[in-house]
């Protein structure tokens, strides 16, 4: 595969901020491609930034100014993706995708729009040999419509549940705001036993349910319309949203997790710096996070985790949590035996349990896996 021809490298200028010694801004640690077939070959790039759109540039310019990392040589950027049509760059994404992932490295995306979605999940499959990815979408809308599924920023959501359904495994709204959906598109993701979690269930210390959500996702897609301040009609823009400060720590939770291997800021506004320089920071503290990303997974050998067993009345067997005893993460066991033996929970959840209540997130998880066999996908 001639990977070269999918791309055009970036060529844009860099910001410059000063008291920087030289070698200490990001964009000095990047190895950028440009136009050589070798690139693909380079061995010890761990991620890789793709531009969807030239919006991607301009974040650019902010993001490679930031201060870099004591880390070097594990990051690289591929300029944009090149394609005639739209067909044509979701092909090219599909495939590009699945050779980034086969490699192993993660893969962040700049740009474009959340129908580039099902393409994303089609490499992503292609590269792990396993049909299902699970999905985090943060907006502050569904991008739902009814009727015939539209493959638009508007419908993709509608695409992938009724034509790509296959690939779909759990998934996950954050930062939504309810007085922006209708109560249909509600009651279509509600019955896909999707995890829905409005922006006041992420206020204060609700914000750390996103890092358990991100623990168990494979592709987090953000609008960077989750945001407040970022345009909503026509001549206004939003007075709520998630703040700035909740964006990059979204963003750290992505970088951290040891599952995570796609993420994507979507829509980017047109031309306006400030919400770029915001779009930098946010990607700034992905790469902190991937950074300090190391394994965490219940195995009894390690020492690090305890197992806890709960009786429940709903369960003929006790539900077994798993606590990490040195960063205080929790599991529990699904008892599905092909998969996500262990699904990653908050302590919140232990102590439903201790209450004789069977916890949200594992009925979610067991009325999905049902539906799915019921399906035949």
């Amino acid at each position: 595969m001639e990977l070269q021809h999918y791309f055009e490298p970036f060529k844009g200028q860099v910001a410059k901020l000063s008291g920087f010694a030289p070698g200490e801004a990001l964009g000095q640690q990047v190895a950028f491609f440009k136009g050589e077939s070798d690139w693909f070959g380079l061995e010890g790039i761990k991620v890789v930034v793709l531009g969807l759109d030239q919006q991607a540039d301009l974040l650019r310019y902010h993001l490679y100014a930031l201060r870099g990392f004591e880390q070097t040589a594990w990051l690289g950027d591929v300029g944009n993706l090149k394609g005639r049509s739209l067909n044509d760059r979701y092909r090219a994404l599909r495939d590009a995708l699945g050779w980034f992932r086969k490699r192993g490295q993660v893969v962040l995306l700049l740009g474009g729009s959340q129908d580039y979605t099902p393409a994303i999940l089609k490499g992503m499959a292609d590269a792990q040999m396993q049909p299902r990815v699970n999905l985090a979408v943060a907006d502050h809308r569904f991008d739902l419509e009814p009727g015939a599924p539209d493959l638009s920023p508007q419908g993709w959501l509608s695409y992938l549940l009724q034509e790509e359904a296959k690939l779909l495994g759990e998934l996950s709204i954050l930062g939504w705001q309810r007085y922006l959906v209708s109560p249909w598109q509600e009651a279509s993701l509600t019955r896909k036993y999707a995890c829905l979690l409005r922006l006041g269930d992420l206020r204060g210390k609700g914000f750390d349910e996103v890092e358990v959500v991100l623990r168990g996702t494979d592709f987090l897609g953000v609008d960077m319309g989750v945001v407040k301040g970022q345009p909503l009609f026509p001549g206004t823009v939003a007075p709520n949203g998630l703040e700035p400060h909740e964006a990059c720590r979204m963003f750290w939770y992505a970088g951290m997790s040891p599952r995570l291997s796609v993420s994507a800021l979507f829509a980017l506004p047109e031309g306006q710096v400030n919400e770029a320089l915001l779009g930098a920071e946010v990607v700034w503290h992905f790469f902190d996070g991937y950074l300090g990303r190391l394994p965490d997974y219940p195995e009894e050998e390690s020492g690090r985790y305890k197992k806890y067993l709960v009786p429940l009345d709903a369960l003929d067997e006790p539900l077994c949590f798993v606590r990490n005893l040195q960063n205080d993460r929790w599991w529990m066991q699904t008892g599905v035996q092909a998969e996500d033996v262990y699904l990653p929970c908050s302590r919140s959840d232990f102590r439903l349990a201790l209450r004789n209540m069977l916890p949200e997130r594992l009925w979610r998880f067991l009325m999905r896996r049902d539906e799915i066999r019921q399906a035949g996908l």
